[in-house]
């Protein structure tokens, strides 16, 4: 009889622990985002921009589709044209968007998701000047910028940034015809037909070698 007893006791704590974990599950808040561009991409197949970095080197393609999440680590404080996010605690993988869109000039330190495809190229010193100034950089800093520089960029087609728990998706109102007015010159010298020739790059040959975070 005890032992029925204790049995009874035990099966019952059991279906009230999987009680409460079902409710625990169920109640769980889902992800929200900001979205960006082209936000049709699914997030569940995300990779970090290391893991990135390591496939596109393994792959020997000039260009690697994925879609990569991490934080924010820099982005334009001038009207948001790019940003990067960490590959590790020294580089930084760049990322722009050709104007299609922008990000908040604030969103330094969120969480995104984002969706496009890498690949190397040559940023002129004009390019890396500019980029310098949007983040803030000082004249010293600017002035010390004399070499072009050959690295893994990735270009974002779309992207999702976390919204903090109970905060709602907000209107995103982007004049994209305003947006070329950003230092047009300056983007034009980052003519990407230019520098399209990947075969050049090849002959880089370690790519591990390039330098992610200098901007």
């Amino acid at each position: 009889m005890k032992r029925l007893f204790l049995a009874t006791i035990v099966g019952i704590a059991a279906v009230s622990c999987q009680n409460v974990e079902t409710e625990t599950q169920s109640t769980a808040p889902e992800v929200q985002y900001q979205n960006y561009g082209d936000s049709t991409f699914a997030v569940d197949e995300a990779v970090s921009a290391a893991a990135f970095v390591a496939q596109f080197e393994a792959s020997g393609k000039d260009t690697l589709w994925a879609t990569i999440e991490g934080p924010i680590t820099q982005v334009c404080e001038a009207k948001g044209c790019w940003m990067s996010t960490a590959i590790d605690t020294a580089n930084n993988l760049f990322v722009d968007y050709d104007y299609e869109f922008l990000l908040p000039t604030n969103s330094q330190g969120q969480s995104m998701v984002m969706h496009g495809y890498g690949y190397f190229d040559t940023t002129s010193v004009a390019q890396l000047h500019h980029y310098a100034q949007d983040r803030g950089a000082s004249e010293e800093e600017i002035a010390a910028i004399t070499e072009p520089k050959v690295e893994l960029l990735f270009k974002a087609t779309g992207v999702k940034i976390v919204l903090p728990e109970g905060q709602e998706t907000a209107e995103v109102d982007v004049e994209v015809a305003e947006t070329h007015e950003h230092d047009e010159e300056a983007h034009d010298e980052h003519d990407h037909a230019a520098h399209g020739d990947h075969s050049e790059h090849e002959a880089h040959g370690d790519h591990s070698e390039h330098e992610h975070g200098a901007h």
